[in-house]
């Protein structure tokens, strides 16, 4: 007997409708446009079709699945993984049907009896915890949380120096979007550059303390949503007084930082894509125009921005770099689309950025 389910970790489906054998209407939750992860069992060896409508989006580029599922023409195959989402493959099969907008029908013969069937890999909270507990030995590493989430989960933070008496913090967030896995991808990047020995990011441990909250939004991560586990908000509302109690967490941190006594002297945040392809990309916004110049002039290694590329902004009021732009008059605040063709490219992009961002720090003394 076929079962569809969407409880475990990072699950997302309303519910799945049996239409006729075989056959089933995947009915997508309200919180997202696009997206669902669903577990299926008593599969093995049946060929199963699958039908789902995406949502308009208020971005007319995303209306009808544009920018998830389609792209120009092609249409991105739903994932499936035998092995509890450590590895995934594509379905066989996948069609868009032509007279009804933004519906999709794909189908694929299952090789096992359980499988968990999603849009994009996963990265959830147990791996970003199994990654914490990698590292947490290590004597340039200090792991603790900045505050709990709406369900009462701890928001961690990850502290490295190798100076104690450093005053000087770097502030980087990660996955402020749920759904953004690459972005967890490229902060294990950058942390792992940091605590290698390489001579420059010796050096820069030496200068500065880095600040990094690698999983802003834990609960819409857990509870497989877009943004925040339903709570109605995004990373635009670091404005609002109080905030919603993730970014107020993150306000907290900062202002806590300093109040005691911390000079801040960069911030940013990494975003990412869906999935590892080529077709999300590599770009960023900075209020800065030294930093923006370099940026422009210094690409290096997988850290090569296109489509949007790199643009010199004020973002607007809510945002996370406006919020310590205005409150702190930090102006060297950064925040981009990590991204790359495959997971070990994504790796690759987010220490090229790291490596990146410390030499522009070492060539400007920041």
């Amino acid at each position: 007997m076929i079962n569809i389910t969407a409880d475990h970790e990072g699950g997302c489906l309303d519910r799945a409708v049996k239409c006729a054998e075989d056959f089933y209407a995947l009915l997508l939750r309200p919180d997202t446009w696009y997206y669902f992860n669903f577990k299926i069992t008593g599969c093995m060896g049946k060929n199963i079709i699958f039908q789902f409508m995406c949502r308009d989006n208020l971005a007319p580029d995303h209306n009808e699945g544009r920018n998830r599922w389609l792209y120009n023409g092609y249409i991105e195959k739903p994932l499936v993984s035998y092995d509890n989402g450590k590895t995934w493959e594509e379905v066989e099969s996948i069609r868009k049907l032509g007279n009804m907008p933004g519906q999709f029908i794909f189908s694929n013969t299952f090789r096992e009896d359980e499988a968990i069937v999603g849009f994009s890999p996963t990265y959830l909270y147990t791996d970003l915890q199994d990654y914490l507990r990698k590292i947490e030995n290590n004597p340039l590493v200090k792991i603790s949380s900045i505050g709990k989430s709406r369900s009462g989960r701890e928001v961690p933070r990850v502290t490295l120096s190798r100076n104690e008496n450093c005053k000087k913090a770097v502030i980087l967030l990660g996955r402020e979007d749920a759904d953004e896995v690459t972005g967890s991808t490229s902060v294990e990047a950058a942390i792992d550059w940091l605590l290698s020995d390489d001579e420059k990011a010796v050096k820069f441990l030496e200068k500065y303390r880095f600040e990094c909250i690698p999983m802003v939004g834990v609960d819409g991560v857990v509870y497989g949503s877009t943004h925040s586990a339903g709570y109605g908000y995004g990373g635009n509302t670091y404005h609002f007084e109080p905030a919603p109690l993730e970014v107020q967490n993150v306000k907290d941190f900062v202002r806590a930082l300093h109040n005691d006594g911390d000079e801040i002297v960069f911030a940013g945040k990494l975003h990412g894509g869906m999935r590892y392809t080529h077709k999300h990309p590599i770009d960023y916004l900075t209020a800065s125009p030294r930093l923006d110049h370099y940026l422009k002039e210094n690409k290096y290694g997988y850290w090569q921005p296109y489509w949007h590329g790199g643009a010199l902004t004020i973002r607007a009021l809510g945002y996370f770099e406006r919020f310590v732009l205005d409150e702190f008059l930090v102006t060297e605040v950064f925040g981009c689309h990590v991204n790359g063709a495959s997971k070990e490219a994504c790796y690759g992009c987010g220490r090229d950025l790291m490596i990146t961002l410390a030499n522009y720090l070492e060539k400007y003394d920041v």
